[in-house]
């Protein structure tokens, strides 16, 4: 008994600390809220006796960004010497590297997203990004690795004197 009443009194302060985060960065997100509706042209109201002017160049611009940006999967090249063994093991990297990324966007795709790189290039191009890359064991030392990409407007970090203290998110689920 006393444990829940002491989860919900945790949950209860978590609840006020992350309202307390979310109201710190409304000025924030209200920019990006402008941002986005001008790049999905949404921004502007027609209003009676004037002319109704409005460009396509926010969501064109943000568009080529994320085409260059995204165009071709990221290279993954580390610096080496002229040691053979230090090339073979510094080629090694770069293969995982490269198919850490790939299971990356593959486990993304699969939760009907568009491709990582690609929502990754479009949250640089509009203001932010944020991500939660972790590591999971499915078992056997079979280890999966992950990288959650989370719109940056639900993302809340709380900084204090020794540096970042907490990261709330806060998102609406149906």
């Amino acid at each position: 008994m006393t444990t829940t009443i002491a989860k919900q009194a945790r949950a209860s302060e978590l609840l006020k600390e992350a309202t307390d985060a979310k109201a710190f960065w409304r000025l924030r997100n209200a920019q990006w809220w402008l941002v986005r509706a001008m790049i999905a042209q949404s921004y502007k109201v027609q209003r009676p006796g004037f002319e109704l002017f409005q460009s396509n160049a926010p969501k064109a611009l943000t568009d080529l960004g994320v085409s260059i940006i995204a165009g071709k999967p990221p290279l993954w090249r580390m610096p080496t010497k002229e040691d053979i063994e230090e090339r073979e093991r510094t080629s090694k990297n770069e293969r995982l590297l490269e198919g850490i990324m790939r299971e990356v966007s593959r486990t993304h795709r699969r939760r009907l997203h568009h491709s990582w790189i690609v929502e990754f290039a479009w949250y640089i191009c509009t203001g932010g990004y944020a991500v939660f890359p972790f590591i999971t064991d499915r078992g056997g030392g079979d280890l999966a690795f992950r990288c959650e990409l989370w719109d940056p407007m639900d993302v809340y970090p709380v900084a204090g004197s020794d540096g970042l203290e907490a990261v709330y998110r806060v998102y609406t689920t149906s």
